[in-house]
């Protein structure tokens, strides 16, 4: 598909943050949900408290968990969370994505109380202004700093699987990284970006 266009921005990809020693079972598997990638042994930098807030069912009935979650930018309050950034990367997902049927839109971080869900066709709802700030920070209004923060983390929600075919790249933060996913069998561009991991 051509590239969206929302509010005069241009969307050409979208994000996922995953360890590197995942990277050969979702070359062989795809992106699996929550509830999919159970039965897989991986590593998970999720947060705990973060993932029992995703036990929850959204307005069409279906639980987070059955979903891949990706971010419409990876610079956000989870890459920020996380100690050791050498040992992830982040997967330049196609824009195609957005045309799967029955993807979901969050507005924020979808395990939020207040996060908002939409189809796609109304993607013009969120605020991208948000979304790719640099700095969520609202010194002197709590309120404001979090819906700054959550914002950031808005998502596109896809059920069940995604298949490793929509990868274009990869983001790493430094060679080291990048040597370790081309030795994982990672054979798709890599693009050494310290910004995005907060270097």
């Amino acid at each position: 598909m051509e590239f969206m266009i929302v509010n005069g921005r241009e969307i050409n990809e979208l994000h996922y943050i995953l360890p590197i020693n995942n990277i050969k079972s979702i070359l062989n598997l795809g992106l699996l949900s929550h509830n999919r990638a159970a039965n897989v042994n991986h590593t998970s930098i999720a947060s705990e408290i973060i993932q029992l807030r995703r036990f929850k069912k959204i307005p069409n009935g279906s639980y987070l968990h059955d979903y891949v979650n990706f971010y419409f930018h990876a610079r956000n309050p989870m890459m920020y969370s996380l100690e050791s950034k050498s040992g992830i990367c982040v997967l330049k997902m196609s824009e195609d994505i957005l045309s799967i049927p029955n993807i979901i839109l969050s507005d924020r971080n979808a395990a939020c109380d207040f996060a908002k869900f939409y189809p796609i066709s109304e993607i013009d709802k969120l605020n991208f202004d948000l979304i790719y700030a640099r700095d969520w920070r609202y010194p002197g209004n709590f309120t404001e700093y979090i819906r700054r923060k959550t914002s950031k983390c808005a998502e596109v929600l896809v059920r069940d699987r995604v298949d490793s075919k929509l990868i274009n790249g990869a983001y790493v933060k430094n060679e080291t990284a990048q040597k370790n996913l081309t030795n994982n069998g990672f054979d798709k561009e890599i693009i050494i970006n310290d910004d995005i991991f907060f270097g």
